[in-house]
């Protein structure tokens, strides 16, 4: 069996091909974990309401029949 100059360089550019598409994979990989991250990090940074004993909201139900 005889492998051509060609061929050997058509195998080397699919190589290329699937290493380059798997390293631009990883790194928006790596992108969506850091953003994921810093998504979890903001929400809980966000203080929680507490709810005021004194106030007057949910007292009252309007119910039209």
């Amino acid at each position: 069996m005889e492998i051509s100059a060609k061929s050997i360089s058509d195998m080397n550019q699919l190589q290329f091909q699937a290493e380059l598409s798997t390293r631009v994979a990883r790194k928006a990989l790596d992108t969506l974990e850091v953003q994921g991250k810093q998504l979890v990090q903001m929400l809980e940074s966000v203080p929680t309401p507490s709810a005021s004993p004194t106030g007057t909201v949910g007292l009252n139900i309007d119910v039209l029949v």
